[in-house]
């Protein structure tokens, strides 16, 4: 089909004109298929592994899991465990304190998806204090991380005021030092046989040896307020 000037008498056999209208309408349905296309989601700087929710419940998008054992270990499949990273995803428990990862989409219980365990990420959070600056995995099972002044979990920015709230979180970072007793759970660490757990930076000390002169460390109480404990060990 030849171009032609202005003025000029147009002449389009019926094959040409078919083309042209086939031309227009692949155009129009590609620009609107484009216009409706659902919202994909964001890669933002981290690392996002794959878990399995086994939460009993289906997990929202930007809410937190607690860091299971691997879906495959060594022994399963080598090739598999040395090339691929995925974990279970847990109920939230002090089991996880500092070991939790945000969902980066929303994943059906039993099923598997995207979560991040280090970098930054939205989450929606349960904040007790507005002065807390950190999070950490809900002692009591919930699926949202919680406020405190210390926490695995740095908040960038959150909406003002308590309750269930938006933030923007830098995630795997601890801050803050913790002691526990394996036997009470209320960091006393009074009797020989006592495990200490001491989280500084996020490397776990476990076994330490019992000092006899009693000393003090930084805790979080129920309400996520620091605390400080007297203990006879660490």
């Amino acid at each position: 089909m030849a171009k032609v000037q202005p003025g000029d008498a147009l002449s389009i056999d019926a094959d040409d004109w078919n083309t042209l209208l086939d031309i227009i309408a692949a155009f129009r349905s590609n620009t609107l298929s484009r216009r409706h296309q659902p919202q994909k989601r964001i890669v933002r700087p981290g690392v996002v592994v794959t878990f399995k929710n086994n939460t009993g419940s289906d997990l929202a998008r930007f809410h937190a899991v607690g860091i299971g054992a691997p879906l495959f270990t060594h022994s399963d499949n080598a090739a598999t465990f040395l090339n691929q990273l995925a974990f279970n995803g847990e109920s939230q428990s002090n089991v996880y304190l500092g070991q939790f990862a945000v969902a980066q989409e929303a994943i059906p219980d039993g099923d598997t998806g995207g979560a991040m365990l280090q970098g930054i990420t939205p989450a929606e959070i349960t904040v007790g204090d507005a002065d807390h600056t950190h999070v950490d995995v809900d002692g009591a099972g919930g699926s949202k991380l919680v406020s405190a002044f210390s926490g695995a979990g740095e908040i960038l920015w959150k909406e003002s005021g308590t309750g269930t709230k938006w933030a923007l979180l830098r995630i795997g970072a601890t801050s803050g030092d913790g002691v526990v007793d394996d036997e009470t759970g209320t960091g006393t660490g009074t009797g020989t046989d006592d495990l200490c757990i001491n989280r500084i930076g996020g490397v776990i000390l476990s076994n330490l040896p019992v000092d006899t002169n009693p000393s003090y460390a930084l805790g979080i109480d129920s309400t996520g307020c620091l605390v400080l404990i007297p203990i006879g060990s660490c």
